[in-house]
């Protein structure tokens, strides 16, 4: 990946422990993100709304304001930030939900560190050359 002081990824989740340690593993690479975390859609739509974010990363299983209800909100007020969704409960319905919203499929919980920075990085890769398959780019 190529390293971009100016690139932000918003982590949504109530895990604080995986939030953490995400966070933490994210800045460990030395990519030069600045790594912001929300635990609710609720504050992640607090950080949308006061700092460009490049990618969201977020769970749908949130207190106060869940995923659905946070990509709902994206969809109408920032359509071209790209997002990973993460789930511990994916089913067949779930990935047609998320197809409502251009998304194609989630990574499941447990996830590993390496393929989440993995798809982290081709995720922004991908948006800085303006495509993210799956993802409608305004």
């Amino acid at each position: 990946m190529t390293t971009n002081p100016s690139r932000t990824v918003l982590i949504a989740d109530d895990e604080t422990l995986f939030t953490q340690s995400l966070a933490e593993g994210l800045n460990a690479l030395e990519w030069g993100l600045a790594v912001r975390t929300a635990a609710n859609g609720r504050e992640a739509v607090e950080i949308l709304r006061r700092e460009n974010v490049d990618l969201v990363v977020t769970d749908l299983k949130m207190p106060e304001m869940d995923g659905f209800e946070l990509l709902a909100w994206m969809s109408r007020e920032a359509p071209a930030v790209p997002v990973i969704v993460m789930t511990a409960f994916g089913t067949p319905e779930i990935a047609e939900r998320l197809r409502v919203y251009g998304l194609d499929g989630f990574v499941e919980k447990p996830v590993g560190f390496a393929a989440l920075s993995e798809r982290i990085a081709a995720a922004l890769d991908d948006a800085a050359r303006g495509f993210v398959t799956g993802f409608p780019l305004s």
